[in-house]
């Protein structure tokens, strides 16, 4: 392919982007890209990409393009940077890139590209009396871009947007003024006022201008161009959770637009440079990655550092799998020296030092001098060489300097040095330059000197003298939701298994692969290494999670938790575990995620975890089991020759000796990784005499226990029994945990635990900074200790997790009390939390621990207070028989009992219980619980019988009885203490309920706004959701429809905090019904849409599905979009009648009357209108019936039916007029109009005079305008 290089330093153009996510989302579009190392002139990072590009000849050629992020937002930060590149890199081209706020009155819309003619600078002011004056600055887009933006007809472009877009639709080109400023606007009126000035303003950012001005004021003059994607409409909804959702997309709309327009050759190429360089072209031929974007960008940096030349002169041509080719421009000198190479036939990677390039296999390098004219001057060379060892940077930091990575253990010898960072230093090294090598860890080297460092790694060559040198690695930046640790550098083999189960992922057909098989066998680290190669393909988000289903199996509703806390680190979230796999469902949905479940106990831990379509899932187990998505493959010991292979990398000494071991440790992967470590921690230890310890130990747990066993010998007689006590964790453990185990001090501790982590005994997670050991390591050491030594350390854990202030460990104190013996303390800790420990979403695995208790081990008193919390469980899970069977024997086993107290405390709070089971079902019978439950309190316990009264007056507020249900919530509320508490709040909210449903708005507006402000103190967001939805309902009804709208936003943001889908989507419903009637059809539309999305994706959700259908055909109706109304009506009748929903029919049916009245089916109309008339009247709601007789009064006027029409016009005002003031004021407009044609003026005037006066007051400006129209 041919090349037109720009310069030796110049770039064709610098895409500059002020965030981030813009920036990555233009990588994501330019291929082989990389980023170039630091220098110390400039603080910035740059990346480079040479994109090809054809012309409209046909011709081909190649930009140089340079992207850079700002450090910050604004002009000024624009500006410096700007300035920067220009120096650095003299570009032809400055463009903007990103995302910025549209103007909808210019019918722009979210997702639409804007393309910027003049950058408007509105931050000039002249400040006066009359406020500030702006002063107008305009600079204008480069005219050769713009014209070939404006030229550029394909949409093909669109096909590279790599982000799904939230709706349906295509995005539109907008080309204008673009308005300029250090300020956010989401403002309305701002952008009036500006659009009063510009009217074909189209958009409005914040660093065009400074980046502008930087490009027209510098002495080069690079053309400055902008592309922005719409994230927002730079209006009050600006930074919402629903504009949020468009900010990937619009990044995404920007990249792909402007990538492709480049490609498209707008500028025509540099000509060739005149410095004595000379272009080679390079092809390295062997196991190269082609979608391995840091093998390529490694191959560049350490032929940069060997030809010493800068990396930006290294272009990729192509990549292939198996080759790559390099485009190399350097001096003639530097050409001239590898032609002498390729002549004595001595060209070798060796000999050049490119072993650096980490290649597996063989692989052949041949040398193109393109610069000649014969082609007989091509030369090639057949030899191959091995590529090994070397210099290699990646992303997890691991540093080769000529040599192999042996892991993250420190050596130190006159030869070899291996950093804490993963860094290895091996043989004669030297470094050219005077400066410092600057590293982790100092490292003495008898052949080592320091010198420079050079490009993003370390590249030494050559030898030298003695001295010092120190690595240093950057600590990783640990993302939640990038959980995966790295899989073993040692890990062997499995080549074909990883091909295969690649392949079966990516062909679409199944979701997910489970892996089984023995324990040790190396499903984690297959798992893990898979995920690996899998994660670029899953770029959302990288789960992983040990299920423990060899010890103590963590509930599904945890597993839950757990992904949904990387999501929502601290908000509160679902109890019962169906509306948490809805909240687990929603967070995933269009979602690219893989997750990585390890240790399953079976299928029923696994089926509610499986994420939606999208995503990816690897498991491992012991247990063999099927689920339909889910591949499953057995995995088997490790073929001889790859044992072989896995012992000889640990521990190299091994030799000969390797494959006699290897049998003897049955070709398993846990067994060959100890036996190894063995002999390569302990260099005194031979491997003769290793082999033969091996064959003659007589082990139960066969081949694991013999490697175990020689390292237990092998560690000092005191540190073997401090290592078996750690067994006592059934998972991982922190230092502070270990050292109440052990009783160690903290220095003695990372002594003691550094020791066994070097003998692989202990496995230390980096990211989770936690401690544990394998499971058939902490089996076999478990066996070692006697059983009071087993108590006694859980007795000392136990007491470390239970006196957490933070109560993070609550079911792992429960869990080690109960083991060290410890009986009463672990049931009264898990009865006196469970509430909190539900909360959590741990309730199976608190019921799991609640059940492990025998008869024998708890009083009577306790064992009935379990039973209670078990009941507690069941009623949350759905389980209501299980859970009224534990109430019951909680009931009984307080019949035993002698105290009188203990008896009726143990009885009210089990009879309190039934009350919560049955309020759903059987509201009385509920009552009648609670209330014997309150006569067995008797003043004994002051908080549970406070809430049990509040309990009550929830009860009677659902039966009407809002009398008797204060009386209950006042009484509960003068037994409470004073200060903030969720019971004052609950009750509070209650009572405001009680005053509204009796017509007290402003007492229930006082009562809500305390319980608001109790709750606010104590950050409960379930509390101040319900709260919020409870003001918007009333805000509504009274006719305050800005506050409704206002409390429905707030409950909006904090139902989608706690991925509370059931609430958002009624809140959709609401909100969509609100603003259609204020006559917001486009918000109405969208939050209707997505309601509409929501109930779609959840079964439990389907009970919403007829409602909304109902609203967005209203919503075409009052556009007069009748035939787009038709199809959601008929699916909301079929799920009304599915579901029992029967007092939605008289609504459907009056939405149908109107489809057939607007297609003049006048029959049909009269038909479906009478319907609604005659079902409303059957269930007695008069609002309803108020709008059907609406209806059919506008039906028998069509049929000019008009006395009878005017009749129901009467009818329907009486029904509504104290009921539902807008529906009244809609009705005194129908019929005011009908009057008029009647010539009964005065009642008319008087009619429409009092709909107008609602229709203002309410705010719903299309009625206002229509009745403004029929004047």
């Amino acid at each position: 392919m041919p090349f037109s290089p720009s310069s030796d330093s110049k770039a064709d153009f610098v895409l500059i982007t002020a965030l981030p996510e813009e920036r990555d989302a233009l990588l994501d579009n330019l291929p082989g890209y990389r980023q170039l190392p630091p220098d110390n002139e400039s603080i910035r990072n740059y990346f480079q990409a040479d994109l090809p590009v054809v012309f409209s000849d046909g011709s081909t050629g190649t930009y140089r393009v340079i992207v850079m992020c700002l450090l910050g937002m604004g002009r000024i930060q624009a500006a410096t940077a700007t300035a920067d590149a220009i120096r650095k890199w003299q570009p032809r081209y400055i463009i903007l890139v990103g995302i910025a706020g549209g103007i909808e009155a210019r019918d722009v819309r979210i997702g639409d590209i804007l393309i910027s003619d003049q950058i408007i600078d509105y931050e000039l002011q002249k400040l006066t009396s009359q406020g500030p004056e702006i002063r107008w600055e305009v600079l204008r887009a480069d005219p050769k871009l713009l014209d070939a933006c404006r030229n550029y007809r394909s949409e093909t472009w669109q096909e590279s947007i790599q982000i799904q877009r939230p709706r349906k639709g295509k995005p539109r080109r907008h080309t204008g003024p673009i308005a300029s400023g250090d300020k956010v606007i989401a403002f309305g009126k701002v952008l009036a006022r500006y659009r009063n000035v510009w009217p074909k303003l189209i958009g409005v950012e914040m660093e065009a201008a400074g980046a502008a001005m930087a490009a027209f004021q510098s002495s080069a003059k690079p053309g400055f161009f902008m592309i922005r994607g719409v994230s927002d409409l730079a209006d009050e909804n600006k930074g919402t959770r629903s504009s949020e959702k468009w900010r990937p997309y619009a990044c995404a709309v920007a990249a792909a637009f402007i990538v492709a327009l480049l490609r498209n050759g707008p500028i025509p190429l540099y000509e060739k440079s005149s410095k004595k360089t000379q272009q080679v072209e390079l092809i390295l031929e062997g196991e190269f990655d082609a979608f391995s974007l840091s093998q390529q960008r490694n191959t560049i940096d350490v032929l940069a550092a060997l030809l010493k030349i800068d990396p930006g002169d290294i272009r990729i041509l192509e990549v292939r799998q198996g080759s790559i080719a390099l485009l190399v421009e350097m001096p003639r000198v530097a050409a001239s020296r590898l032609h002498e190479l390729a002549i004595n036939r001595d060209f070798r990677l060796k000999t050049i030092g490119l072993e650096s390039l980490q290649v597996e296999g063989r692989a052949t390098i041949r040398l193109i001098d393109t610069a000649a004219q014969d082609s007989n001057n091509i030369l090639r060379w057949p030899s191959t060489t091995s590529v090994s060892g070397g210099v290699n940077v990646d992303a997890e930091r691991d540093v080769n300097i000529h040599g192999d990575v042996v892991g993250r253990d420190k050596i130190s010898n006159t030869h070899s040095a291996n950093t804490s960072g993963g860094a290895n230093i091996v043989g004669s090294v030297s470094v050219e330059g005077g400066s410092e090598l600057v590293g982790r860890d100092k490292i003495e080297d008898n052949s080592i000197k320091t010198g420079n460092i050079i490009g993003a790694g370390v590249v030494v060559i050559g030898h030298g003298a003695s001295a010092s040198v120190t690595i240093e690695a950057p600590a990783p930046l640990i993302m939640a939701l990038h959980q995966p640790p790295q899989p073993p550098q040692d890990f062997t083999g499995r080549k074909s298994e990883l091909a295969q189960l690649v392949s079966i992922l990516t062909q679409g057909v199944n979701t997910g692969i489970a892996l089984y098989g023995l324990g040790g066998v190396g499903k984690s680290a297959l798992a893990l290494t898979l995920a690996k190669q899998l994660a670029p393909s899953y770029p959302d988000a990288q789960f992983y999670l040990n299920l423990k289903g060899t010890t103590q199996p963590m509930s599904t509703a945890e597993a839950m938790v757990r992904i949904l806390r990387a999501y929502y680190p601290t908000s509160k979230l679902a109890d019962r575990e169906e509306e948490l796999s809805g909240q687990y469902q929603s967070i995933l949905y269009n979602q690219r995620a893989l997750f990585v479940f390890d240790d399953a106990d079976g299928a029923e831990q696994i089926e509610r975890l499986m994420p939606p379509a999208g995503c990816a899932v690897i498991v491992t187990s012991r247990h063999h089991f099927t689920l339909p998505g889910l591949f499953t493959h057995g995995l088997d010991t490790l073929p001889p020759e790859d044992a072989n292979a896995l012992l000889t990398k640990i521990a190299p000494r091994i030799g000969g000796l390797g494959h006699t071991i290897a049998k003897l440790c049955g070709y398993l992967p846990l067994a060959l990784r100890v036996a190894a470590s063995t002999l390569a921690t302990h260099v005194n230890l031979d491997p003769a005499d290793y082999l033969r310890k091996l064959t003659d130990k007589q082990k139960r747990l066969e081949l694991v226990e013999a490697s175990i066993g020689l390292s237990y010998e092998l560690l000092p007689p005191d540190l073997r029994q401090t290592w078996c006590k750690l067994s006592i964790f059934p998972d991982s453990f922190d230092e502070k945990a270990a050292a109440a185990v052990l009783e160690l001090k903290p220095g003695r501790l990372l002594d003691v635990l550094g020791e066994l982590v070097k003998g692989s005994l202990v496995e230390w997670n980096d990211v989770a900074k936690r401690y544990r050991l394998h499971d058939l390591v902490r089996l076999f050491a478990q066996k070692r200790l006697s059983k009071d030594e087993q108590q006694a350390a859980h007795q000392r854990a136990g007491q470390h997790y239970k006196h957490d202030k933070r109560q993070f460990y609550l079911i792992d104190a429960i869990f080690h009390l109960q083991h060290g013996g410890e009986y009463e303390e672990a049931a009264q800790l898990a009865v006196s939390n469970t509430s909190i420990i539900i909360g959590r979403g741990q309730s199976r695995t608190l019921r799991s621990l609640l059940e492990r208790f025998k008869a024998g081990q708890l009083s009577n008193e306790q064992s009935g207070a379990v039973h209670i919390s078990l009941g507690q469980v069941c009623t949350l899970l759905g389980e209501e028989k299980k859970a009224q069977a534990r109430f019951k024997q909680a009931i009984a086993q307080a019949g035993t009992l002698s105290r009188s107290s203990s008896k009726s405390l143990l009885l009210a709070r089990a009879y309190r219980g039934m009350g919560d089971l049955l309020q759903r079902e059987s509201p009385p019978d509920a009552l009648k619980w609670l209330q014997r439950g309150l006569q067995q309190l008797s003043g004994r316990d002051a908080q549970l019988e406070a809430d049990m009264r509040i309990k009550v007056g929830t009860i009677l507020m659902d039966l009407q009885k809002y009398t008797s249900a204060q009386e209950s919530v006042e009484l509960g509320m003068k037994l409470l203490l004073r200060g903030p508490s969720q019971l004052r709040a609950a009750a509070l909210l209650n009572l405001s309920e009680i005053h509204y449903r009796q017509g007290h708005t402003r007492k229930g507006q006082q009562l809500a706004y305390r319980a608001l402000k109790i709750s606010a103190q104590l950050r409960d967001d379930w509390m101040m959701l319900r709260l919020k939805i409870n003001m918007g309902v009333n805000a509504d009804i009274e006719g305050n429809w800005s506050d409704a709208v206002t409390a429905y936003q707030d409950a909006l943001e904090l139902a989608t905090r706690l991925g509370d889908v059931n609430h958002l989507t009624m809140l959709r419903i609401n909100l969509g019904l609100l603003r259609m009637n204020m006559g917001d059809y486009a918000i109405a539309d969208d939050h209707l849409q997505k309601g509409l999305k929501l109930a779609r994706s959840h079964d439990y959700l389907k009970v919403h599905l007829a409602n909304l259908l109902c609203n967005i055909a209203d919503l075409d109706l009052r556009q007069s979009q009748s035939q787009e109304a038709m199809p959601s009506l008929l699916e909301a009748e079929h799920l009304a009648k599915e579901m029992g929903l029967d007092h939605l029919l008289p609504e459907i049916y009056r939405s149908l009357a109107q489809v057939y009245l607007l297609q003049q089916e006048l029959r049909k109309a009269s038909t479906f209108a009478n319907k609604s008339v005659k079902l409303a009247e059957e269930f007695g709601d008069a609002v309803e019936m108020g709008k059907s007789l609406r209806v059919l009064g506008q039906v028998q006027w069509a049929n000019n039916q008009h006395k009878v029409a005017l009749d129901s016009f009467e009818r329907s005002l009486s029904l509504l007029a104290d009921h539902d003031p807008y529906e009244s004021a809609r009705t005194k407009a129908e019929l005011g109009q009908r009057l008029k044609v009647n010539d009964e003026l005065d009642r008319s005037i008087a009619l429409m005079q009092e709909a107008r006066a609602t229709f203002q007051k309410l705010g719903a400006e299309r009625d206002l305008a229509s009745l403004d129209n029929f004047k």
